[in-house]
C-alpha cells in the first residue's frame, strides 16, 4: 500500500492516485525540459552557447511510490522528497562549460561542490575568510579526486541523515528504524 500525507493526514492511494500522480510528474519534466531547449536555443541564436557555462542540477528528487526499501504496511509518504532513499538523493547535474571535457561521471558529486567549480572555471579566487566556510570541491580535475570519504545527506524535513560509503548506505530515520542496505 502507498501512502500519501497532505493537510487532512495521511491516505492509501489506489493504482489508479499512483498512476495520476507519475502523469503529472512526468508533464512537469517534459515541461521542464521544454523551458530549457528554448532556453539554449536562445543561447545559439545570440552565438554566445558556444561560450556560456550552464549548470543544470536539482536539490533533490522525488519518491513516486516506487521505493523498494520501503517496509509493508509502513506509514512512510510514498511521494515526495522527505526520506532520504536514492530516488530522491542521487539526481542529475549537468555542467556545460568551455573550460570542461565533455562527458559523463557516474562517481558521486554534491551540489556544494558547484560553487568552487565555477571559481575554478572563471580563474577565481575564494574571498579570504570564505575558504574555512567552503565545504565543497572544483570538479575541475575530478578524476584525481580522492573518494575515499564517506558521501553524507541530511533533510531538517524528517529529521533524517545518511552516509553512503561503496556500496553500503545507511539512513536514520529521525525516530524510525534505522535501515542500512547494500
Amino acid at each position: 500500500t502507498a501512502y500519501i500525507r497532505g493537510e487532512n493526514g495521511t491516505r492509501a492511494l489506489d493504482e489508479q492516485d499512483i498512476e495520476n500522480l507519475r502523469k503529472a510528474y512526468d508533464q512537469d519534466l517534459r515541461h521542464t525540459d521544454e523551458l530549457l531547449r528554448q532556453f539554449v536555443d536562445r543561447l545559439k541564436q545570440e552565438g554566445i552557447y558556444k561560450d556560456s557555462t550552464l549548470v543544470i542540477y536539482s536539490s533533490h528528487g522525488e519518491n513516486l511510490a516506487d521505493n523498494v526499501y520501503r517496509r509493508q504496511g509502513s506509514r512512510d509518504a510514498a511521494f515526495g522528497h522527505v526520506y532520504l532513499w536514492p530516488q530522491t538523493t542521487q539526481v542529475p547535474m549537468i555542467i556545460k562549460s568551455p573550460e570542461m571535457e565533455p562527458g559523463s561521471e557516474s562517481r558521486p558529486v554534491s551540489i556544494i561542490d558547484i560553487a568552487p567549480t565555477l571559481y575554478d572555471i572563471a580563474d577565481l579566487d575564494l574571498d579570504p575568510g570564505t575558504e574555512r566556510q567552503q565545504e565543497g570541491e572544483s570538479l575541475l580535475g575530478y578524476e584525481n579526486r580522492d573518494l575515499s570519504d564517506p558521501e553524507f545527506s541530511e533533510t531538517k524535513h524528517a529529521d533524517n541523515i545518511a552516509i553512503n560509503r561503496g556500496d553500503y548506505k545507511f539512513i536514520r530515520r529521525g525516530g524510525r528504524e534505522d535501515v542500512l542496505y547494500r
